[in-house]
């Protein structure tokens, strides 16, 4: 495995982490932070969030790309399938998209959420990403961007979980969870009933009350700022999402227990 064939699998641009690269400054250091990264991630993690914006970024960007490349043996040596490495670390294009696009920067925000793969604590498959709790007995479901969330494409994913964790891992969860802003019983106020998110919805049991969060205006307006008014309004959810805000709609979030946890294929 190297930067190439993890760019050309993942979508990341070998241009964009050239610069990274260049402006981090850390050419030849990679493996000895992956070492520190390793023994104590918190440590490190902490490290990064003291750079500058200028530099802390870029860095995340290089370094995670670089991290990523030097885990692929882990997943080799368990013999978890390349297409499930490739789609787990397309978090990094993700994430650095959602920055380029909404900030013009080449970098990596997110840093904390997308080290979890670099710890073994989260795992794409199919459509969905699930992050393991067994200290808790919990399977976390989280809902990356991008893709279908018809009834198809979710079946096959928490499908495919059921039988992944047992069979690479030895682990099965008592509970399924999922905390979300397409769980919260208020989108009912202006979702189509029939809607794909509603769908997803209904596969989950409430557990608790909705509580207030920015996260649906994130992900729907793409992070947006300023008036309210000037919001986009290229989809029909956003039509309807920014016209129930306006009336004074309040955008939540949930947590919900999946109903029936699915036997594995």
């Amino acid at each position: 495995m190297d930067l190439k064939i993890l760019a050309e699998n993942t979508g990341l641009s070998m241009a964009d982490l050239n610069d990274a690269e260049k402006l981090c400054g850390l050419s030849g250091q990679e493996a000895g932070l992956w070492a520190q990264f390793q023994e104590k991630p918190e440590e490190f993690l902490a490290s990064l969030d003291a750079l500058p914006e200028s530099k802390r970024y870029p860095s995340a960007l290089w370094l995670f790309s670089c991290f990523a490349v030097f885990r692929y043996t882990w997943f080799h040596e368990r013999r978890i399938p390349d297409t499930v490495y490739f789609d787990t670390f397309r978090d990094l294009t993700i994430w650095h998209d959602v920055l380029r696009r909404t900030k013009g920067i080449n970098g990596l925000k997110q840093y904390r959420w997308t080290a979890k793969p670099l710890m073994g604590e989260l795992y794409r498959l199919g459509r969905l990403e699930f992050e393991p709790d067994p200290e808790r007995d919990i399977l976390w479901i989280h809902i990356p961007e991008g893709g279908s969330l018809s009834d198809s494409a979710v079946d096959a994913s928490l499908s495919q979980a059921a039988a992944f964790f047992p069979k690479f891992f030895g682990q099965t969860f008592a509970s399924w969870q999922c905390e979300s802003w397409m769980l919260a019983e208020r989108n009912r106020e202006f979702m189509r009933p029939d809607s794909n998110i509603m769908k997803f919805a209904a596969h989950f049991m409430p557990l608790g009350k909705d509580f207030p969060s920015p996260q649906a205006v994130e992900r729907v307006f793409d992070w947006p700022e300023g008036d309210i008014a000037l919001w986009p309004e290229k989809t029909g959810l956003q039509k309807a999402m920014k016209r129930w805000i306006l009336a004074g709609g309040q955008p939540a979030e949930a947590k919900g227990k999946l109903k029936e946890i699915p036997k594995g294929t």
